[in-house]
């Protein structure tokens, strides 16, 4: 099964793919004749999620310099693949959070979620406020502009042409508590090859 890419932009507007997708590959299977049932992988299903974030992904890059590859993989951890609750419901792909109220141009709303935080080699329970989104090119955007104009991610854009060391800054300016978030960041850029979707930043 392969949604067309305007059907799939709508349901990443809404929030929606991961359910539609699921309800798709139910309704596909049980109304067609098994010899020609065709097996929905979840490689097929990767690759229409990181297909639908690139264009975002690549005019983010342009206006905010950075890397193709680093925001897409950043999706798709922060979001699970768009599984996640704040993706799902609220287009939030990067689990950016409202700070203080704040929630930026791009941001409809906040809404607060149960979530683990981790710090001094231990983790706990908490929960935080989290931006609300429109659409899926919105929460990109929103994502790019988001490490600009917070100082202290400042030295990742020296390597905005280097994607493996600007999430090893993104982790040393503490963007995620995980100790080894630069490590799963690369490991996704290396496993789905993000790199061939990054352009050269001035």
């Amino acid at each position: 099964m392969k949604l067309p890419r305007p059907v799939l932009a709508a349901l990443l507007a809404a929030g929606m793919f991961s359910v539609v997708v699921v309800s798709a590959i139910a309704a596909t299977a049980a109304t067609t004749p098994s010899s020609t049932k065709r097996v929905v992988t979840p490689a097929m299903v990767h690759a229409q999620f990181i297909a639908a974030l690139a264009g975002p992904a690549r005019a983010s890059a342009r206006t905010y310099r950075v890397p193709v590859s680093v925001t897409l993989a950043q999706a798709i951890l922060e979001s699970g693949w768009g599984a996640s609750g704040l993706s799902t419901r609220d287009r939030n792909y990067f689990g950016i959070k409202c700070l203080s109220g704040v929630r930026g141009p791009y941001a409809s709303g906040c809404r607060t979620y149960a979530t683990r935080e981790c710090g001094g080699g231990r983790c706990w329970s908490t929960s935080a406020s989290f931006r609300v989104y429109r659409t899926l090119a919105d929460s990109v955007a929103d994502h790019g502009r988001f490490l600009v104009v917070n100082g202290r991610y400042a030295t990742a854009f020296a390597y905005r042409n280097n994607p493996n060391q600007f999430a090893v800054r993104l982790q040393l300016s503490q963007y995620a508590t995980s100790p080894t978030y630069a490590q799963n960041l690369q490991q996704l850029m290396r496993q789905y090859n993000l790199y061939r979707y990054d352009i050269k930043i001035p």
